[in-house]
């Protein structure tokens, strides 16, 4: 192993752990935002439909995800995004 090559390792797992921790909390700041979502069901694995968001909703959701994170996402990818799960994995994606 290259001497050193530890260091960036742990300085590449510890950036993408935040950066992961970031975008979930973002995520989750903005569906806390919204007045449907009851905060109490909230986790990553909840699907929109659980937090009582219908299919305008979500759309509003990404919009201010996508405004949120500076992101422009393509339609097939908004379009994939049903749950905290689904949005945390796509924009990680586009994050990187």
């Amino acid at each position: 192993m290259i001497r050193g090559s530890r260091n960036i390792l742990g300085l590449a797992r510890r950036w993408f752990a935040t950066s992961l921790e970031e975008i979930e909390a973002t995520i989750f700041e903005v569906l806390k935002q919204h007045e449907k979502v009851n905060p109490v069901l909230l986790s990553r694995t909840s699907a929109f439909r659980d937090l009582n968001l219908d299919s305008l909703d979500t759309i509003e959701v990404v919009v201010n995800l996508e405004e949120k994170f500076r992101i422009d996402l393509t339609e097939d990818d908004a379009l994939k995004i049903h749950s905290v799960m689904d949005a945390i994995n796509i924009f990680q994606k586009y994050k990187k």
